[in-house]
């Protein structure tokens, strides 16, 4: 009997993000049968994956002021008792349960599936059914789950969040994404409840949203790849769940001491019956006319981190990117495999003609899940040398950049100023106007300037005056600056354009 042994981090990070890519293209590739095409396809696809570097903290001392301002309010609120918990009645469980809250708020688990829904309907729909995973379910479970030992304090936090474009030659036709994360600190209590209370001294939260855009020529005659003036149809909202503030006391009567809400973007559609009219319209109008022009792509990437502290320092933090583009076009035949296929674990994205480079981290033996290039001799399409009208795909970037291939055919990744004239140009944004808008002036986050975390709601934002920019709790916010800063700064860029579906 042959033995399997269990995927290690990176391997489960790279799978969470290839089942976002894999969802992401199954979701344009239906939008293009709802629009009447029946055509064979022909895919090619570029993949990067890192898994960055895992490191657990030492659990001899407070690794930041923040964790020592933190044991030293924990011993003014709960006593000798409580300061003495930091350090010991540490167990098993409490690392196992840690383990996986950290695992499920890196993971992008359900983000593509409301996306692509919300691209087909038209509409976005933020309820914690679809989004509870990105957020909250890991954390509350962690902290208010049942449990048959009583632990010492713990703490954890992270959040993860993705995107994708779908765009006609250098032309955005579409623009779709969001994220989530949680953050708890508290002890682990025996409960044999499906979920138990608060204790006065333990704080949680977690939520998530996201939003989607549909692009149109501000002229019905235009072609996509011509147009330069756009109208647009956006939609995005969210949900979140924390402890009571300080105050509330309709929050602090209920059974947990939760409190929890659902709201759709101030300025996003929410009728359902003219977002399906919009999105058929889409379908229709502008995505199967650039299909059938053959110039039609998808690009898009995300990333993770989560971690914790405390009686679960051990645990290994967690954090991850990745990028992906793939062309769609009219097939000579039938495609080799059904690209409607859902896989039940990690998806093959071989199906979609990929290629794929990944970075070793983590101290991991992640070996490249297939060719680094669609060229001879690797055998990009079934052994045979690379059709010339697919030549284009093997450095998309580099071709948009520079006009040409790198010598060899070898991938190469873009610089910042070139990604940043890329976005530029496929959303018809005016850097200046944007710099304009938002004020000249921008505010260092607190992890690069070493002053107090403090979460995105307390910076002066431009979100709207009941709290609908970002759809995390504000406790919420708190942990994922900490724990994985860089879905901080895009959970604070969000409230700061104020919404989820105002791409500013």
């Amino acid at each position: 009997m042959e033995s399997h042994s269990a995927p290690g981090p990176a391997q489960q990070l790279n799978c969470t993000a290839m089942a976002f890519v894999d969802t992401a293209l199954r979701g344009v590739v239906r939008q293009l049968r709802l629009a009447g095409l029946s055509d064979n396809l022909e895919t090619a696809m570029s993949y990067h994956f890192d898994p960055g570097h895992s490191h657990s903290k030492s659990e001899s001392a407070p690794a930041t002021a923040q964790e020592a301002a933190m044991q030293r309010a924990a011993a003014e609120i709960g006593g000798n008792e409580a300061a003495d918990d930091l350090h010991k009645d540490c167990s098993e469980e409490q690392l196992k349960k840690c383990a996986k809250a950290v695992a499920g708020l890196a993971s992008l688990d359900g983000l593509a599936e409301y996306l692509t829904e919300a691209l087909e309907r038209g509409v976005a729909k933020p309820t914690p059914h679809g989004l509870a995973k990105l957020g909250w379910a890991p954390t509350a479970e962690a902290l208010l789950g049942a449990s048959d030992v009583k632990g010492g304090a713990f703490e954890l936090g992270g959040g993860s969040g993705a995107g994708f474009q779908v765009i006609c030659d250098d032309k955005g036709l579409a623009t779709l994404g969001g994220g989530g994360g949680g953050g708890a600190f508290g002890w682990t209590r025996t409960s044999n409840a499906a979920a138990r209370s608060l204790d006065g001294n333990e704080t949680i939260g977690g939520g998530a949203g996201g939003g989607m855009q549909l692009f149109f020529p501000d002229k019905p005659t235009s072609s996509p790849w011509e147009a330069d003036r756009w109208v647009s149809w956006g939609s995005g909202g969210g949900y979140g769940c924390g402890s009571c503030k300080p105050g509330d006391e309709f929050c602090q009567a209920s059974p947990l001491g939760i409190t929890c809400g659902a709201k759709m973007d101030d300025t996003g559609a929410v009728r359902e019956d003219l977002g399906e009219e919009a999105a058929q319209s889409w379908r229709e109008g502008v995505l199967r006319q650039c299909f059938e022009s053959g110039r039609l792509a998808v690009i898009g990437g995300g990333g993770g981190g989560a971690g914790s502290a405390l009686c679960c320092a051990s645990v290994p933090r967690l954090k991850f990117g990745f990028g992906f583009r793939a062309h769609i076009r009219r097939g000579r035949k039938p495609a080799s495999a059904d690209l409607m296929r859902v896989d039940p674990c990690c998806p093959d994205l071989t199906r979609w003609n990929a290629t794929a480079t990944v970075e070793n981290g983590m101290g991991s033996q992640l070996a490249e899940a297939f060719t680094r290039r669609l060229a001879e001799p690797m055998g990009g399409l079934a052994g045979r040398t690379l059709p010339s009208d697919l030549a284009a795909t093997v450095d998309p970037f580099a071709l948009e950049n520079t006009g040409k291939q790198p010598a060899g055919h070898a991938n190469r990744r873009p610089n910042l100023g070139e990604l940043m004239r890329q976005h530029d140009h496929r959303l018809g944004v005016n850097r200046h106007a944007l710099r304009v808008r938002t004020g000249e002036s921008c505010e260092l986050p607190a992890w690069l300037n070493e002053t107090e975390i403090l979460s995105p709601g307390s910076l002066g934002s431009r979100s709207s005056p009941d709290g609908s920019g970002t759809k995390e709790p504000e406790v919420a916010l708190r942990y994922i600056f900490k724990f994985n800063p860089l879905q901080g700064h895009l959970a604070d860029g969000a409230e700061r354009c104020g919404g989820w579906s105002d791409w500013c």
